[in-house]
């Protein structure tokens, strides 16, 4: 019996073959690459708050996305893994309509611009992971892209990340602070001013703070801000709420001798003491109108 003939495949057909992105595909692939270690990296920054709210916020809102993101977007493009490609774009979906939400709430269009950027991020995600998982013969040479960067690529990513970092520590003010310097705090206090307390408002940022500094330079402080209250001297003891380590964060303070100053609340709260200052203690306070 005559044996079959087998059939001849050509030299230069291969099904295995890696597909190259094409050059605005690869683009926005770095771009959000590394806009999302960037992102990662503020997340990471904000756990120097650890006591308190923001590390769960910079967590789950900047560093864990970030990160995760940033890694599935290496991961499809330089190493040309499709299950990376479609779970990115999964992510990326959900993330565009979540942005969306937030700008139809009024929100402004800050967040439907991010969510069209996240929409064309995945649509670039799904179709590389269709090219990555549908080999066809007439793809081209074989090449993992940009191979060409070697060892600086994760040179690159630590560098974005460390920036990322850097960009937190020291453009994002701490929500909440106990016994830190004016600097560390990130406040413009007199000379001379130590112990900072500080909180911010969840709701409008605005800070809640307390300083140990001595009455001259506390008064000549004042009078440079940029509304110069008046400050009255205190002829019955006045009640304020002042920052603790306790569970609340805040603990009622009575002041019975220094300088305080009224003002009428914008957000319908009527009268409350803004500025004080505690000369039996050495300590001046400043209280936020709404909160």
């Amino acid at each position: 019996m005559a044996k079959p003939m087998a059939t001849a495949i050509p030299q230069d057909v291969s099904f295995s073959r890696v597909p190259r992105p094409g050059p605005l595909l690869l683009a926005n692939s770095i771009l959000f690459a590394a806009a999302s270690l960037f992102v990662g990296g503020v997340g990471l920054a904000m756990q120097r708050d650890w006591r308190f709210l923001a590390p769960g916020i910079g967590l789950m809102v900047f560093a864990f996305p970030g990160l995760t993101c940033g890694l599935l977007q290496y991961s499809a493009i330089f190493r040309a893994n499709g299950a990376a490609a479609a779970t990115l774009g999964v992510l990326l979906v959900l993330a565009a309509a979540l942005s969306f939400a937030i700008t139809s709430e009024g929100r402004g269009l800050s967040p439907a611009i991010l969510g069209l950027w996240f929409g064309a991020t995945a649509l670039g995600a799904f179709r590389w992971c269709y090219q990555l998982w549908a080999p066809r013969p007439d793809r081209g040479p074989a090449a993992l892209p940009l191979a060409w960067l070697g060892w600086r690529r994760p040179v690159a990513a630590w560098i974005i990340l460390l920036a990322g970092i850097a960009f937190g520590s020291y453009e994002i003010p701490l929500e909440e602070a106990r016994h830190v310097s004016p600097a560390a705090a990130q406040l413009d206090l007199p000379a001379g001013a130590s112990d900072v307390n500080l909180s911010r408002s969840a709701k409008s940022g605005e800070p809640y703070f307390d300083f140990a500094v001595d009455e001259a330079s506390f008064l000549g402080w004042v009078k440079n801000l940029p509304d110069a209250p008046e400050m009255l001297p205190i002829q019955q003891p006045v009640k304020l709420w002042r920052l603790s380590e306790g569970p609340l964060h805040t603990a009622e303070h009575e002041i019975r001798h220094g300088w305080y100053h009224l003002r009428s609340s914008r957000c319908g709260y009527g009268d409350y003491v803004d500025y004080a200052y505690d000369a039996d203690e050495g300590r001046a306070y400043y209280t936020a109108d709404c909160d």
